[in-house]
């Protein structure tokens, strides 16, 4: 039996004979004139069908045989009682209510569908939808295309609600936001129609968290990320008070959803005291009601998904790619055949280009000088070093004819905003970015933005294409893929609703010329200008600094995966060759800076005692505090040590050695830690170790550019390769460079440092 039958189930028929139900005695009568069950029915080669009584030998002589149209209407005529039959059963739907009955509105933006206001050029279809009707009694779900009003969605209704706020009334509205330049964004565009005067506060990390909390003092309506918002709830200093809370925005819900209840959703309607559970009567009287607001290009329309939010009276706010006309006119079954898939806007056009990967930065610099009337670039990649690379080949490449900047989670704070306002303006032609871009954030007029890796899936491709062809305007995008990727893009961009056919072609090796000349020597530039950025280890990478702060002429060769451990038994083993047959093994930083001394070269010459007390204190410091507090992340902690440790110190060997080695190491520095008291100590007490280390490094450096004044010395070398290997190398533990990312010296000190001592010359 096949596949559709195991979709069947099984009906038992207990009436017989062809037509309408009978008596006993007329089932017994008709089944006494030919019972089909004495006999055994067998079919020859020529299709004759032969029936034998039970007990006869069965023969072909033709005496008893009929054909087989005969018998298949003799079997026709009776039904045996209890035959079993198979009915296919209808597909079940489990979409909700209020989900399948959501408003629609088109996703396209145009003359017709735009309603004049005396303030606002028009509204777009979904804020005609969701601003212009009575929903004050529902939770909101809105999905909608990239750069179709969804903001103001909630905007309005806020605004208009708090025409007559007082300054006692608390904090009225919460807009949370998964990233701080989305935060930024969203507080701009409600401040555009603050005309009432309220007061807002923006917790995103780009303030200091004392300046956050004066300004929750009065705030009526706050902007936030998710780990801010949780840092000040937790406070016990802060004044954040949530009992007036009404409103509860989440923009880019479909990012949050997945750990939105565990990490803050839960605090937050605790704090606002709108739980389901009630003591008395009288808190039941008291309860009050809070309109939560879901905002998203790509909201999941499972309703499990949903679940998390626990939604009160929902209505749904959904795109179509139907024109207005179509919407009113359309059948329901015609536009719910659209609803489940990803809209893209209709005035994007898209174009593929397939090469190889050794080809791609040439590619996308090609494609750039081939359309000089592209203003605003914005490139996406899937990773963090895949932006360093690419941002320093086309700066190379580009040969200070246009601006290259990254945006990416190697910058801090204030430092992106302004890397951000300057291609706002125009400054930056090109900007390169990681996905934390591709979520809201509204640059206006981007020409073009290229996917230089591949999407992982239709709805990011849907995010970062959606930061072009915004409010109806024209854009394009260029999606860069491999030759292996093309049938799996194809497969995803064929998905989306509303997508234009797309433009394809073939990017070879161009042939020997300038062109190509100019590309190889870009890479050679490159390949010399990342060496510090690969290089993780802290104690190699302050044995670098030092050497170039000293001028000593060496070349130090990293072993941090050797055979063995180093002479004295700690990590790396670092080799240190000069000219000639010169050549020494050293096991840490400061024997290195022991060996200069020796040779007459000292950073800190014309330093009194005291200054060299201070500063051997603040090594021992780092040696004993800062370097254990590493030590234990990277080789105690077990997300960290599966995930990345053993990788590290072991990948350059073949089976079993690559897994052998680690564990050996592993083992002498849980030895060590233990050796310390700190191999039972909880991970609390080691990130506040560090965290303490941090201040007093920042309180020494303050606003000097070096540590003991204007000059280097290796307390700075020191602090460099520890500080630096911090906050460049990925690891799942995130507790040591979420907690020196506070000290905004310390890092503007590291880039300094990488700039004056590392940039490639």
């Amino acid at each position: 039996m096949g596949d559709k039958s195991l979709k069947r189930k099984r009906r038992r028929n207990y009436s017989s004979g062809s037509g309408s139900s009978e008596s006993d005695s007329d089932v017994e009568a008709a089944a006494s004139k030919a019972d089909l069950s004495e006999y055994i029915v067998r079919v020859d080669d020529e299709g004759n069908v032969t029936r034998v009584k039970r007990g006869e030998k069965l023969t072909f002589d033709g005496a008893l045989s009929t054909t087989r149209k005969e018998e298949d209407e003799v079997q026709k005529s009776y039904k045996v009682l209890g035959e079993e039959t198979f009915v296919d059963l209808k597909k079940l739907s489990v979409t909700s209510k209020w989900v399948a009955a959501g408003a629609t509105f088109p996703a396209d933006l145009t003359d017709e569908n735009l309603v004049e206001l005396d303030e606002v050029s028009g509204l777009h279809p979904l804020l005609r939808e969701a601003v212009r009707k009575n929903v004050s009694r529902w939770d909101l779900a809105i999905s909608a295309p990239t750069g179709s009003g969804k903001t103001l969605c909630y905007v309005i209704p806020i605004v208009n609600a708090l025409t007559c706020w007082v300054p006692s009334c608390g904090v009225y509205a919460l807009i949370v936001a998964p990233v701080q330049s989305l935060v930024v964004q969203i507080e701009r565009e409600f401040e555009r129609f603050n005309c009432f005067g309220i007061p807002t506060a923006t917790l995103s990390g780009s303030s200091d968290p004392a300046v956050e909390r004066r300004q929750l003092g009065n705030a009526v309506v706050v902007f936030s990320t998710p780990g801010r918002l949780i840092d000040h709830l937790l406070d016990p200093d802060s004044k954040f008070d949530l009992t007036s809370l009404r409103y509860l925005v989440i923009d880019e819900a479909d990012r949050m959803q997945q750990n939105a209840r565990l990490e803050w959703l839960d605090t937050v309607e605790k704090a606002a005291k709108t739980g389901k559970v009630w003591n008395s009567l009288d808190s039941v009287y008291k309860a009050r009601y809070l309109q939560k607001i879901l905002v998203s290009a790509t909201l999941s329309r499972d309703v499990e998904k949903l679940h998390v939010w626990c939604l009160r009276y929902p209505k749904l706010f959904r795109a179509t790619k139907f024109s207005a006309c179509e919407v009113e006119k359309g059948t329901e079954s015609e536009i719910n055949a659209d609803i489940g898939a990803v809209i893209v806007p209709s005035s994007l056009k898209h174009k593929l280009i397939v090469t190889v990967s050794t080809m791609k930065p040439l590619a996308v610099y090609s494609e750039i000088s081939n359309n000089p009337d592209w203003q605003k670039i914005l490139i996406f990649v899937n990773s963090r070093l895949a932006s360093q690379r690419l941002t320093k080949v086309l700066q190379l490449l580009g040969a200070g004819s246009f601006q290259v900047e990254e945006l990416s989670a190697n910058l801090f704070g204030r430092r992106r905003l302004k890397v951000l306002r300057r291609f706002a303006k125009g400054n930056t032609r090109v900007l390169i970015s990681s996905d934390v871009l591709s979520r809201g954030i509204d640059v206006q007029n981007i020409d073009v933005v290229f996917n230089y890796d591949k999407p992982q899936n239709e709805r990011l491709f849907v995010h970062r294409v959606g930061r072009t062809a915004r409010c109806g305007k024209e854009g394009a995008a260029v999606s860069v893929v491999l030759p292996d990727e093309k049938l799996a893009f194809d497969k995803m961009y064929q998905s989306l609703s509303g997508a234009k056919d797309s433009e394809s072609m073939v990017f070879n090796k161009p042939k020997e010329g300038p062109l190509l000349d100019k590309y190889r020597a870009a890479l050679e530039t490159l390949k010399k200008s990342v060496e510090v950025k690969e290089k993780k280890y802290a104690e190699c990478l302050a044995a670098r600094a030092f050497l170039r702060m000293a001028d000593l002429k060496y070349h130090l060769e990293e072993r941090a995966n050797a055979e063995f451990m180093s002479p004295n038994g700690k990590l790396p083993f670092l080799r240190l060759k000069g000219t000639g047959n010169n050549e020494a093994i050293f096991s840490e930083f400061l024997c290195i800076v022991d060996m200069a001394s020796k040779k007459g070269v000292r950073l800190t010459a014309g330093f009194v005692d005291a200054e060299l007390a201070d500063m051997k204190a603040h090594i021992a410091m780092i040696e004993e505090m800062l370097k254990t507090a590493e030590i234990y992340i990277v080789w105690a902690d077990e997300k960290t040590y599966s995930r990345t440790t053993c990788e590290r110190y072991g990948s350059v060997f073949s089976w079993p050695l690559n897994y052998i080695l680690p564990i050996l190491k592993r083992r002498e520095m849980l030895a060590y830690l233990k050796a310390l008291g700190w191999d039972k100590k909880p991970e609390e007490f080691v990130i506040d170790s560090a965290d303490r280390c941090f201040k007093s490094l920042s309180a020494k450096l303050g606003q000097n550019k070096y540590f003991m004044g204007e000059f280097p010395t290796q307390l700075d070398a020191l602090a460099f390769g520890h500080l630096y290997t911090i906050l460049t190398t990925e690891i799942p533990n995130m507790g040591l460079v979420n907690s020196l990312r506070k000290f905004s010296n310390l890092i503007e000190f590291c880039r300094r440092v990488e700039h004056e001592y590392f940039s490639c010359q």
